[in-house]
This record gives C-alpha cells, sequence and structure tokens, in this order.
C-alpha cells in the first residue's frame, strides 16, 4: 500500500478593493496530498476557509469546487470570494512529485549492475529471467535481461541489457579457455594459456569434424572465424598433451 503524504498549505490573503478596511473573512487551509511517482496526477487540495459564510472558489486550472483532484506537480491558486460582501482573498498551494527515476545496466562479461538515480531512494531490484534480487546480477546467461527497479513510494522502473558474454571452460584449476562472444555471428576470440602445442576442432551436432586448426605451443589468444558455417549449435574441442577442453558454442 502506498503512503499517503500530507502538506499543510497556509494561504496568505491578498485584500480587495472592496474589503480594505476589514479583515479578509478569515485564514484558508490548504490540505494537499503529494504524488508519490515522477508524471503522476493524483494530487490532491482541500481548501477550508474560516467563518460561516457562504464562498465562492475559483481555482487556476478551471475548476470551481471547493477540493479539486487529479493534480499533476506545480502550483495552483485559488480565489475565494465571500457571497455575502463580495470580498475576496487568494493564495496559492503546491503538489509536489519525486524526480524521476533513471536505471541503466553495465554489463561486464555474463555479469551486469543496475545504477539508479532519482525517485525515493529505498530501491528494490528484480532480474528476469535469472530470479535475482540485488542491484549486481552474476552468472548470467547469454540472452537479453531485464532488471525492474522499485523505490520506496512503490514506483517501478525498468531497464534491459543483452549479454553476450564470455564462455569459459576448465579441465582443472590450470588449464582453462575463454571464448567470446558466444553466441557469435561466426567470429570468435580465444583465450588459451597453454605452454604446449594443441589440436583445436569444431564438430556439428552430429559429430563431425567440421574445422580444424593447429595451435602451436606458446600461442595463447587468437580469432576463430567460422563465418562460412551455417547457424547452430556447435562443439569447440581442443586436445593438448594434459587432456581435452571442449564447450558448446552457438552461431546465428
Amino acid at each position: 500500500m502506498k503512503k499517503i503524504y500530507f502538506t499543510l498549505c497556509i494561504i496568505a490573503f491578498a485584500f480587495s478593493a472592496r474589503a480594505q478596511n476589514q479583515m479578509c473573512f478569515a485564514q484558508v487551509v490548504c490540505n494537499s496530498t503529494q504524488n508519490l511517482c515522477f508524471g503522476d496526477c493524483k494530487g490532491t487540495a482541500n481548501c477550508y476557509p474560516g467563518g460561516s459564510g457562504s464562498y465562492k472558489f475559483s481555482w487556476s486550472n478551471g475548476a470551481t469546487t471547493q477540493n479539486i483532484s487529479a493534480l499533476c506537480a506545480g502550483g495552483y491558486t485559488v480565489t475565494v470570494t465571500d457571497l455575502n460582501d463580495g470580498s475576496t482573498c487568494t493564495g496559492q498551494c503546491t503538489v509536489t512529485t519525486p524526480t524521476q527515476m533513471n536505471v541503466s545496466v553495465i554489463p561486464s562479461g555474463n555479469n551486469a549492475s543496475a545504477v539508479v538515480s532519482g525517485g525515493s531512494p529505498g530501491y528494490t531490484y528484480s532480474w528476469t529471467p535469472s530470479g535475482q534480487t540485488g542491484a549486481n546480477a552474476t552468472g548470467l546467461s547469454n540472452g537479453v535481461h531485464t532488471v525492474t527497479v522499485t523505490d520506496k513510494n512503490g514506483c517501478k522502473q525498468s531497464a534491459v541489457v543483452t549479454i553476450t558474454g564470455t564462455g569459459i571452460w576448465s579441465m582443472d584449476a590450470a588449464h582453462s579457455a575463454t571464448v567470446y562472444p558466444n553466441p557469435s555471428t561466426g567470429v570468435l576470440n580465444i583465450e588459451l594459456p597453454l605452454l604446449s602445442a594443441a589440436k583445436l576442432e569444431v564438430l556439428n551436432i552430429l559429430g563431425e569434424q567440421v574445422y580444424t586448426e593447429a595451435w602451436p605451443a606458446g600461442k595463447q589468444k587468437g580469432m576463430l572465424d567460422l563465418t562460412n558455417l551455417p547457424a547452430g549449435a556447435y562443439i569447440i574441442s581442443i586436445k593438448h598433451d594434459e587432456g581435452v577442453l571442449s564447450a558448446r558454442i552457438v552461431k546465428n
């Protein structure tokens, strides 16, 4: 349930020419509720003249009722006329709104961080489809991810990020390889900190070899061009003296 905040506005008076020699009929109290989310037009202003006379109300937004609602942020002037002697009093009540909430996402490999400004601090986070609930999401799968941020007033703002990611696979702590981006359009970067020579193979889903390359000893970085292969899933296999490293890649 959203909290309602009340602001007490005491309207200052301007005497009309007909009322210069008498007190303006009474103070006018304006109770206003403020907008909780940027862009809302849910504020209200309630005008309460003192005394027991009959009054006419004229607001700057064209309303002629004592109380007005559905107000956007801004100042609202009311002129109250005493129907007994025609004297008038004027004043202003202000409806406020929080600043606009902005959400952006900074990706880093298969991780992402939400950066928030504006709104009402006290943010909570919800990532889909991963289900994580912190400002930082880790271990995200490749693809589109959405973070929805809710501030303390219940106002929501979302941002979308596409994780292209980095694929990392290892045989043990001393033998690992990195390939990115994954998925890709066919051009992959490979980091393979091996000291011994290796043989790199690419297999299709039937297990058939569709590409092979010799990886010389001491070579740690290289580029793999699979643009001539049809879109689909493939297995990269790296065979060296200590064993075999393999991982699944996707070509769009």
